[in-house]
């Protein structure tokens, strides 16, 4: 899930359905789903210091071949592209109204060789440019829809979409723009009282990951314990597994005509991050809450890996929290997010020797 959203969930709180086979909540903890046989410590292979790259504070990080493309919290050079063998850095894109800045960045992807960012504020997508010394953003599509997006996800024919909408979890749109299938909102008991808008409030924080192929997804949840299964077919999303356990403890908005809804202090984070290839579903999991770790919450020690059918195959307990987005390189079996100690660094955790 791209960090600064998480931040300002923080701040703003703090379908189609077939064929749907939803686990038995058995457990209140998803590591639970995992034997000690199959969890394992895992030691960091490699870490980068981002301040000796005037990089301060770094939010994610998407690697493509020798160079880091790390996205900053900043008003000022968002997109960083370090190059690995020149130890160099270039910097670019500012936060602004301007024709080449961005008022609300959000979703930094890579789709196929390409990158991309979303602006919120303008319901945007803008494709990343390198040329020369320069980082600059051209318009890639306009979203023409009347939902409240705040995270959308490329396909090869259209896009997801997460947000504050009064209906959906998660929302499927063709490349015309139009609104073709959706995915229902998770079902606690305690959230049964909640409007619509409400839990749209309380699951636009969740974190997706699409197969290479953008034949399935997985969409697991950040303010609880949830995890769906999908396929992605014929522009619909057609739902194959949920697995659920913790509920999240919230009630009501406190405020009198507000959408955000109010989280006790032990409410447990869930998944902060996500990514996958063709075999391996990796998610990112905290299961710390704020009364136990105050603003560190979201720093996660977990990635929990499933196959595509959704069965838990082994939990790595990190050496360092990954704070933010999760990636993977399917090449080289590695790993990597963004970490704090207290500075920010890239951390790469080498999965050659695991065994799935």
């Amino acid at each position: 899930m791209n960090a600064k959203l998480k931040l300002f969930c923080s701040i703003f709180i703090t379908g189609l359905f077939v064929g749907c086979t939803s686990k038995a909540v058995t457990t209140d903890s998803p590591l639970d789903d995992f034997s000690d046989k199959n969890t394992e410590k895992i030691n960091v292979s490699k870490s980068l210091d981002l301040e000796r790259y005037e990089i301060y504070k770094p939010t994610s990080v998407i690697k493509d071949a020798d160079y880091y493309f790390v996205e900053n919290q900043t008003h000022e050079n968002l997109i960083n592209i370090i190059d690995i063998k020149k130890d160099k850095v270039f910097h670019g894109i500012n936060r602004g109204e301007g024709p080449h800045e961005l008022i609300s960045p959000s979703s930094f992807q890579r789709e196929g060789n390409d990158f991309f960012i979303y602006d919120i504020a303008r319901k945007t997508i803008y494709k990343i440019w390198k040329e020369g010394d320069s980082i600059s953003i051209n318009k890639f599509s306009q979203l023409i829809t009347n939902e409240r997006l705040f995270q959308v996800y490329l396909l090869p024919k259209g896009f997801l979409g997460l947000g504050l909408m009064n209906n959906f979890w998660v929302t499927y749109y063709d490349k015309n723009n139009a609104l073709t299938s959706s995915l229902d909102f998770p079902d606690f008991n305690n959230t049964r009282n909640l409007t619509n808008i409400e839990k749209g409030s309380l699951y636009m924080s969740s974190t997706i990951t699409i197969k290479p192929d953008g034949s399935k997804m997985v969409c697991a949840t950040q303010k609880a314990g949830v995890i769906s299964f999908c396929n992605l077919q014929s522009e619909k999303i057609i739902e194959y597994k949920r697995l659920k356990y913790h509920a999240p403890l919230v009630s009501p908005p406190r405020v009198a005509g507000s959408s955000s809804v109010a989280f006790d202090r032990n409410n447990k984070i869930g998944f902060c991050g996500s990514a996958s290839d063709n075999n391996y579903v990796f998610l990112l999991y905290s299961g710390r809450t704020f009364n136990s770790h105050g603003m560190s919450s979201h720093h996660c020690e977990h990635v929990l890996i499933y196959d595509w059918d959704g069965k838990p195959l082994k939990h790595l307990m990190l050496e360092k929290p990954i704070y933010g987005n999760l990636s993977y390189d399917s090449d080289t079996h590695i790993l990597y997010g963004i970490g704090y100690d207290p500075e920010g660094m890239i951390l790469e955790y080498d999965l050659n020797r695991i065994k799935l």
